[in-house]
């Protein structure tokens, strides 16, 4: 958050920023409380369904939300409630802005259900054991705690931008994204070269909450057609000069798609890291690391951005281990015109 808050402050005469990667929503968050109108995209459908709850972008009505999370939880169960018991209570209710919100913070409560430090913890390897937390018993406090620390966040938010503070944010794919007014600046963090599998994560919370993060397309479709960038499967399954030309084909796409969404003499600035170049997917020496810098500088002037800087917090071989310690970038750009 505080790297972008800070690139932020960099572009004080754009009135509005958009992120073709938003992920969990961080910087259309900060853009809300620098006073800018965020606009957010990503992919993964998981991603938007968080950014949306980030950013208040769904607006729901505070009072509704807490007694609704109040009335799943009425009957007196010491106990506690199974995860499936509280997910067909919330799926019984009419659809609406503040079942949403009981969706997310279910999706919390669970995560934190085992960790005694609760708030402070933002773990998510939760996610990656189907099935383990199926018959968890989640504390009715433990579920409530959850639904007001979001209604807290979220007044919070309102209280800190101007009102209705102006934010969109949108379940596709980059190169996909059509604005009807061009953004005044791009600050995004692109995936890494073959280091993550964004949507196999949004596929599994796809199956504890079902349509709640649902998204137009299931993970086979986004398999099929590649729209996935530098997913670390397609690392594994590719020779590496293979998977280096995808790469750079994507690169070059989407900063096209992204230089078509912004202004003439708009600025663009990527956060990018180096990627996993081993054949196993691992960076284990220098040889195995994949520049992404040269890539995305190529890409970049390759679809009409004039690069004006670049920066490089650069790391030890010696930690690099599974993405541990990779080397990353910022790079600064202005579309010409």
């Amino acid at each position: 958050a505080m790297t972008a808050r800070e690139l932020i402050k960099l572009v004080p005469q754009a009135e509005s920023i958009l992120d073709v990667f938003c992920g969990s929503g961080t910087v259309p968050f900060e853009a809300l409380l620098a006073g800018k109108k965020a606009i957010g995209c990503d992919l993964s459908p998981l991603a938007v369904f968080v950014a949306n709850h980030h950013t208040d972008s769904l607006n729901i009505n505070l009072a509704k939300f807490l007694r609704l999370s109040e009335s799943i939880v009425s009957q007196d169960r010491s106990e506690g409630f199974a995860w499936g018991e509280l997910q067909s209570k919330i799926g019984a209710l009419p659809d609406c802005p503040e079942k949403e919100a009981l969706w997310f913070s279910l999706l919390v409560a669970l995560q934190h259900a085992g960790d005694d430090t609760f708030i402070y913890s933002g773990g998510k390897d939760f996610l990656l054991r189907p099935g383990e937390h199926t018959q968890t018993l989640l504390k009715p406090q433990l579920f409530l705690a959850s639904a007001n620390i979001y209604a807290a966040r979220v007044k919070s938010l309102r209280e800190r931008t101007s009102q209705p503070h102006q934010v969109s944010i949108q379940n596709c794919d980059s190169c996909m994204l059509s604005l009807t007014e061009p953004a005044a600046a791009l600050i995004t963090s692109p995936p890494y070269p073959g280091v993550y599998d964004y949507m196999s994560v949004a596929g599994l919370v796809r199956g504890k909450l079902g349509h709640a993060v649902g998204g137009p397309l299931t993970e086979a479709q986004v398999e099929q057609s590649g729209l996935e960038i530098g997913a670390r499967r397609q690392k594994l399954s590719r020779a590496r000069s293979e998977f280096e030309a995808k790469w750079q084909a994507q690169q070059e796409q989407w900063l096209r798609a992204a230089h078509n969404n912004l202004r003439a003499g708009a600025t663009a600035t990527l956060m990018i890291g180096d990627g996993n170049g081993g054949e196993d997917g691992d960076c284990d020496d220098d040889m195995d690391v994949f520049d992404n810098l040269q890539s995305t500088v190529n890409a970049a002037k390759a679809v009409g951005f004039d690069v004006l800087a670049t920066a490089t917090i650069s790391r030890s071989s010696s930690v690099m281990r599974s993405g541990m310690g990779r080397s990353e970038h910022l790079v600064h750009m202005r579309k010409v015109g």
